[in-house]
């Protein structure tokens, strides 16, 4: 396969992400498996992360984000929607209820939590502390209180130091899996920092969320023209 094109594209317009290898690396094993829209083969996320997940160092739906923004792929969804715990790879269909969702949803809220760094106290006679805060590292804690802010999940947006409050048991397990997913999906899709636990996203899908290569990159990558794929036409194609 000759894929130095859609490489030199990849860089071009998102090299300044740290997960720009992370993007090669999948659109690499689309073009390998003939997974383009001439082809009529799709992938959905969740495949896409068995397939390749242990070769890449962020998160496929952030590499996928930002390929589509790039051009490269494109999504193709549908109106049934589903519960899906990630860690587990469990599905709740309907509206989310039960025992084991409910432990499921507290156990990924409490290592979420757990995750976060310990609140530091600041000393308000401290001059210097308004102007270390533009240069001061970023955090999971404030990274979750920016996302959940504005997301519109939540009536009062939360100051980094009381995130635990938003998951607090009061407030009804759908709205919780909500925020869950939102901050979750923020420390998963940040440059700046990783997870040091293990916890997932559970929240709404699209169950038809599937991604396709474009056929003008995958076109690239192969070296074809886009003479070459008529309708019924699969140049370079390898069988299913």
């Amino acid at each position: 396969m000759t894929a130095k094109e859609i490489s030199a594209h990849i860089e071009q317009e998102n090299g300044t992400h740290g997960s720009v290898e992370s993007q090669k690396i999948i659109a690499k094993h689309l073009v390998n498996n003939g997974i383009a829209e001439h082809h009529g083969r799709e992938r959905r996320t969740s495949e896409i992360a068995d397939e390749v997940g242990d070769d890449i160092d962020h998160g496929v739906g952030l590499c996928l984000k930002h390929l589509r923004e790039a051009g490269v792929v494109s999504e193709r969804g549908g109106n049934s929607t589903y519960v899906h715990h990630e860690r587990t790879n469990k599905w709740f269909f309907g509206e989310p209820s039960g025992q084991k969702f409910r432990e499921l949803l507290c156990t990924e809220i409490e290592r979420l939590c757990d995750d976060l760094e310990p609140v530091e106290r600041v000393d308000s006679s401290d001059q210097s502390s308004e102007a270390d805060d533009e240069t001061e590292e970023k955090t999971r804690r404030a990274i979750v209180a920016e996302a959940l802010s504005a997301s519109g999940s939540i009536d009062v947006a939360p100051d980094p130091s009381g995130v635990e409050a938003v998951f607090d048991a009061t407030v009804n397990n759908v709205s919780r899996m909500e925020r869950l997913d939102v901050a979750v999906r923020a420390i998963e899709e940040h440059d700046e920092v990783k997870k040091t636990d293990e916890y997932g996203r559970m929240g709404w899908r699209n169950a038809a969320n599937k991604w396709t290569m474009t056929e003008e990159w995958y076109k690239q990558a192969t070296n074809h023209s886009l003479s070459d794929f008529g309708s019924d036409q699969s140049p370079a194609t390898s069988p299913d």
